[in-house]
């Protein structure tokens, strides 16, 4: 069990908890990085996912631990059978059963580096089209806001100023709004085409 105790440090380095979830098909909450758990009936998302090697945790079965755990916990397998279905599922290359050497597992941390580099600019692109839909979505509103409470009682009624300045913007807010929403969904679409390969 020694032998393997670099190579389960590697690939709980390069392996993240929210690779694993992806890859095996779990919905991952955006704002909450929670799935449902697959150890009990789980109606809401009550495993967390935390960032980094830090692991999971379910706050109703009170169980958690490393991507290793979860593999060995969900598949039903054994310690070093955890580590190689890991190793082959994300193409870790990883010689498991001979001891790894310095130029490895240098070769490993790089990539691992690589990995949350990418991680890191998905999620600030991420970040970056939420901000830029609440703009949108809040520029709406207040545009729609904005008609509705000065808009004319009566035919008769004069246009105020504020009334024509929300009817003149407000189709090209919603325009926003839609461009911003397919944006989203073309991020989403992505990643989960990302976890399929």
């Amino acid at each position: 069990m020694k032998e393997y105790r670099n190579f389960s440090d590697t690939i709980k380095q390069q392996v993240t908890m929210r690779d694993v979830a992806e890859h095996y098909g779990f919905a991952i909450s955006t704002r909450a990085r929670k799935i449902r758990c697959p150890f009990h009936d789980d109606k809401n998302a009550s495993l967390q996912i935390y960032a980094g090697n830090k692991g999971w945790f379910c706050f109703v079965c009170n169980e958690g631990g490393s991507v290793i755990d979860f593999v060995m916990k969900y598949f039903g397998l054994g310690y070093v059978d955890a580590i190689k279905k890991l190793n082959d599922d994300f193409h870790l290359n990883l010689d498991i059963g001979k001891p790894m050497d310095d130029i490895a597992r240098k070769k490993a941390r790089e990539e691992y580096l690589l990995r949350q580099e990418a991680i890191k600019r998905q999620e600030d692109r991420e970040k970056l089209l939420f901000t830029a839909y609440n703009a949108a979505l809040d520029r709406y509103c207040f545009l729609d806001k904005l008609k509705t409470e000065n808009a004319p009682t009566s035919p008769d009624s004069p246009v105020t100023m504020q009334y024509a300045y929300a009817v003149k913007r407000l189709d090209a807010a919603w325009y926003e709004v839609q461009k911003a929403e397919e944006n989203l969904r073309l991020f989403e679409k992505g990643k989960e085409e990302c976890t399929k390969n």
